[in-house]
């Protein structure tokens, strides 16, 4: 969808603008920033590991 906007020159352009959800915004993001994509894949190994944690605990109360 193209927004009409004024440009440096005084005309009217338009610009293209997108409406996305979370989860594709933060695909576009991480495509765009190698640093953001290092930080999504540190939380996620993080939460990996307590999860881990928490299903060794889990399993070692059961007993």
């Amino acid at each position: 969808m193209g927004v009409p906007e004024p440009s440096q020159n005084g005309r009217t352009d338009a610009t293209r603008v997108y409406h996305l959800g979370q989860r594709d915004t933060y695909i576009v993001v991480a495509q765009l920033s190698p640093e953001f994509t290092a930080r999504v894949v540190d939380r996620w190994q993080e939460l990996e590991v307590q999860a881990a944690a928490l299903l060794r605990l889990l399993l070692h109360l059961r007993c």
